[in-house]
């Protein structure tokens, strides 16, 4: 099976390579309280039309509750909003095609972004999830109902949701890391290490989605040093 590198992107200014277990973005501060994403209209109709969506994204949401970041991400508003491309002005969860067409995603067009965090005006954040790549939001992956090259949204969306906390990348508790071997063969498999490999082969097993859905200390130490 041919693997390909993947890597999330938060499009703030990471800070500098180093060893620790506490990794911020520059200038990272708390969000507000039950902060709420507002819907671009292909995720909402995402979430109508596949029941598997929501849950994935609650259960995104709540692996952050076991942090002091606890109840700062609320869910989505229910408003659907005229595009799944930002107009700047709010906290929102898009997805859509990575191309020239959006100003936020056409630095990514050229392939190898599953998904970015931007930081808008007013402390607002905006994630976009690429649907050039396929997805899917079942409970538990398997190589059974699933297929090479189909990515996990439930891991996606905790790694995006710890970038909108003010989480940066890290990776064996090293800032700033931007690949690794995989994070399969990882002792420590955090939320926020970037590298993917589009392959299915069970929970976890030598490839599957992202790193886990779970936290690692690294990441409960970076979160509980803002919050």
């Amino acid at each position: 099976m041919k693997i390909k590198s993947i890597v999330f992107v938060a499009a703030m200014l990471s800070p500098a390579l180093s060893f620790a277990s506490i990794c911020l973005l520059s200038g990272a501060s708390p969000l507000p309280f039950s902060t709420d994403f507002d819907l671009g209209p292909t995720a909402y109709n995402l979430i109508i039309s596949n029941p598997d969506v929501d849950p994935a994204l609650a259960a995104a949401r709540d692996v952050w509750n076991t942090t002091r970041a606890a109840g700062r991400i609320g869910h989505y508003s229910g408003t659907a909003l005229a595009s799944d491309c930002p107009d700047g002005t709010k906290t929102m969860l898009g997805a859509l095609s990575f191309d020239a067409s959006c100003t936020y995603t056409a630095p990514y067009r050229y392939g190898g972004t599953l998904a970015v965090t931007w930081p808008l005006s007013g402390g607002k954040k905006a994630i976009l999830v690429n649907l050039d790549y396929p997805w899917s939001a079942a409970a538990v992956p398997s190589p059974i109902y699933t297929f090479d090259g189909v990515f996990d949204l439930q891991s996606v969306m905790a790694h995006e949701l710890g970038h909108a906390l003010g989480l940066a990348h890290q990776y064996s508790g090293v800032c700033g890391a931007t690949s690794s071997p995989s994070c399969a063969a990882a002792p420590n498999k955090e939320t926020m290490a970037p590298l993917f490999t589009p392959m299915y082969s069970g929970l976890y097993g030598s490839g599957a989605e992202h790193c886990e859905r779970t936290l690692e200390s690294g990441d409960v130490n970076s979160a509980n040093a803002l919050y």
